[in-house]
């Protein structure tokens, strides 16, 4: 089990940052994460959102393994859970893009307006060249940065319209994994995991508990197909 087996994949569950791996300068067996934004460390989350490796493994491992039993249990069920989630979160994703490309699309013909204006401003002698200057290089910068952005956008509507590769791949990584007899490798989690997020602990005079939440690619959490 490496050190690093959960590295970029954590997640702080209040702001989003990464978590760090560190271990205990007085005892090097205990290894934990905490948040990369901690306010303790320049940063501006509240809580270090402290986890350690040891109670994670645990965790993961028991509800990857409940996970692949369900898959083997109920192949067929599993297989269309999965596709129909898949699908949905796409077509959601994809809307979002597409809100996106329009509005950075009519943003770049507004550039384009502003850039022709300018130009006709300073033909017409009524803008002078130090103002012309920076704002035409103002408007240009924008204007290259706003097309950089719409192919972005539309490289990502792109990966989503192969979503349905990428679905078959990750059943058939959970076909495979079921077969195997440690789970807690990196590999496979980065094929069956896209991240997980940390909360506080909440700490009890008698107890401790943490809400740590798994979110698994084209599924979502597991509760989704159950």
């Amino acid at each position: 089990k490496e050190p690093s087996l959960f590295s970029g994949l954590l997640r702080c569950g209040d702001c989003g940052a990464n978590m760090h791996y560190h271990f205990n300068q007085k005892n090097p067996d205990i290894k934990y994460y905490n948040c990369s934004n901690y306010i303790g460390n320049r940063g501006t989350c509240k809580n270090t959102h402290y986890v350690r490796l040891d109670y994670l493994e645990k965790l993961v491992e028991q509800e990857v393994s409940h996970l692949l039993c369900i898959a083997q249990n109920n192949k067929i069920a599993f297989t269309q859970k999965v596709e129909k989630l898949a699908l949905q979160n796409a077509k959601i994703i994809q809307h979002d893009r597409l809100v996106e490309l329009k509005s950075l699309e009519q943003r770049k013909v507004e550039l384009l307006g502003w850039i022709t204006k300018l130009y006709e401003d300073k033909s017409n002698g009524d803008l002078d060249d130090d103002l012309f200057v920076l704002l035409a290089g103002s408007y240009k910068k924008d204007h290259a940065n706003t097309i950089q952005e719409i192919q972005n956008i539309k490289d990502k509507i792109f990966s989503i319209q192969q979503k349905e590769y990428d679905v078959c791949r990750f059943l058939n990584v959970i076909e495979e994994a079921a077969a195997m007899e440690n789970i807690l490798n990196q590999e496979l989690l980065y094929q069956i995991i896209e991240y997980v997020a940390v909360y506080p602990a909440n700490r009890t005079q008698n107890e401790a508990t943490q809400r740590v939440e798994i979110f698994y690619h084209h599924i979502g959490q597991m509760k989704e197909i159950l």
